[in-house]
Order: C-alpha cells, then structure tokens, then sequence
C-alpha cells in the first residue's frame, strides 16, 4: 500500500490518499490506524502533522490582466485612469511634452516606471501559463 498525504488550500494537511480512498484523521479509524503502523515502519515517515505552503493559484490570461490592472490602479490613482487607458496616456504625454520640448516631470516617470513594472509583472505570469 502506498499512503500520500492530501493538503487543503490553506496548506494544511486534510487526510491520508490510499489509492482512490481517503483516510481521515480519526484515530477511531482502523485505516488511518493502519497508516500510523505503516507509517512509523517506514525509514522515512510521512510528515501528517505539519502544514505546508500553499501553492500559487493558476491564473488564467484575462485573471492576470485583472491584477495587473488593478496594482497599476492602486498605485496611480486616483491620478491615472487603470488598463490601457493608462498606456495611451502616457504615449499621448510622451508625444505632447516632446513637441513642445518640455521635460517630463518627475512624478511621471515615477508613475511610468510603476506602470510599466506592473505590466511586465503580468506578462511574465501569462508567459509561464
């Protein structure tokens, strides 16, 4: 018999997988009570009691965009509008301060850099889906 153990969402450990069956942790159980003979038997036993770090959720493409929005949003707003809007405005500045041969502030570099920062965040989550 091979015994894993089963983790929650929380990384907390839920019970045992034998096979297609899952054992709790109830020490009136006579399976999980064979679990605990196998497993102190074993040269290395399985960690049942101790909570692991959770893994990352799996974000699709659109979920990623959303975050990614919304941490450029948080950190501009309320003096830039979120998304793609925030994009065609800096092109838009960029282009008008460049005509007019005035220099960029330094609160909009700061506020590009954020931006720019945040979508490079998401395309590096999309590219690994």
């Amino acid at each position: 018999m091979t015994y894993t153990i089963v983790y929650d969402h929380r990384g907390n450990p839920a019970c045992v997988q034998a096979g297609d069956r899952s054992i709790p942790f109830d020490p009136q159980n006579s399976d999980f009570q064979d679990f605990l003979r196998w497993n102190a038997a074993q040269a290395q036993p399985l960690d049942w009691k101790t909570s692991i770090t959770p893994p990352e959720p799996v974000l699709s493409a659109n979920e990623i965009d959303a975050q990614t929005d919304a941490a450029i949003g948080a950190a501009l707003h309320p003096f830039a509008p979120i998304g793609e809007q925030i994009g065609e405005l800096r092109n838009a500045l960029v282009v008008l301060f460049n005509e007019l041969g005035i220099e960029l502030p330094v609160g909009f570099a700061r506020f590009n850099d954020i931006a720019i920062a945040e979508i490079v965040k998401g395309q590096a989550k999309k590219a690994v889906l």
